[in-house]
């Protein structure tokens, strides 16, 4: 018999990865969002469900054997705009499936969480995926709710939205041949990959990281700076790119760990195999030019 799992916020860029994963794993997958969705794939199911109203999720969670908590509110501005949302969707939302999961009984609870848990930057986002990160572990020692955070980094790949930072910099790039970028050009990331983030999510499930929390991150850094050379030079170097003095806020610059008192630091989960990071960009590339 399939073992099942639940997917929530399975609409987005992550759910939608990870579900797929899950079902080449062997999973009958159950995806709620309130967004709605449609699959092709007979092994997931979709339910329409708001992640802040519990009482549906009490019935969709039953016989699931893992849950990958993905709903969330992950737009930095948006969450400064609307705290009120943020809250509600990315800490009531948390607790609400928390609870659906301990009532299930699920064998593991896997949070998508963020490295700006650990910042001082990302404003009332970073606030929320602390506090939800603090609620898994309230529920593991309060009731024994076995549990797996994961920390994502700067994701990317096809399927990703407008307002992913390497769709926004590669459609201006090819739509326009100009990229204006808000910062200096120092500053740096560890993209990776979103076929890379749903293969180590399910590595995740092993019995060594539970009660865990892992850092899902790219194998390579680069600066703001090469990242655009590196775009520049595969469009045939002839991208204009200018740089302003004021960078978006409430993001990191450099890193997303800030010295202070922290008792779950977590480690870094990583694989010998990955999806190069041009090789990355070309199919976003693609995706762009087809208009998808």
């Amino acid at each position: 018999m399939r073992p099942k799992a639940i997917v929530t916020g399975i609409s987005g860029f992550l759910g939608r990865n990870l579900a797929e994963a899950l079902v080449d794993e062997g999973y009958l997958v159950t995806g709620v969002d309130c967004q709605e969705s449609h699959f092709s794939n007979p092994a997931i199911t979709f339910l329409r469900a708001d992640i802040r109203d519990f009482q549906p999720l009490v019935e969709y969670f039953s016989g699931a054997k893992e849950v990958f908590h993905c709903a969330a509110l992950s737009d930095i501005e948006a969450c400064a705009l609307d705290p009120t949302a943020a809250v509600e969707v990315n800490v009531i939302g948390t607790l609400n499936a928390l609870k659906a999961a301990h009532a299930a009984r699920v064998e593991r609870f896997l949070l998508a969480s963020s490295l700006y848990a650990l910042s001082s930057k990302g404003s009332v986002y970073r606030t929320t995926k602390a506090a939800s990160e603090n609620l898994v572990l309230d529920f593991a020692n309060e009731y024994g709710l076995a549990y797996t955070i994961l920390r994502f980094g700067s994701l990317y790949g096809p399927g990703s939205s407008p307002g992913n930072a390497i769709k926004r910099i590669l459609s201006q790039a090819i739509t326009t041949g100009t990229v204006q970028y808000w910062g200096d050009g120092s500053e740096l990331r560890e993209f990776i990959h979103i076929r890379d983030a749903a293969y180590l999510s399910l590595l995740a499930k092993q019995p060594r990281f539970e009660n865990t929390t892992l850092h899902l991150v790219g194998n390579e850094k680069l600066t703001t700076r090469q990242l655009l050379s590196m775009v520049s030079e595969m469009l045939g170097g002839n991208l204009s790119i200018s740089y302003e003095a004021q960078p978006i806020k409430g993001r990191y610059h450099m890193t997303p760990y800030t010295f202070r008192s922290h008792s779950n630091i977590g480690q870094r989960l990583y694989s010998d195999t990955y999806v190069d990071f041009g090789v990355g960009l070309i199919e976003v590339m693609h995706e762009i030019e087809e208009g998808r």
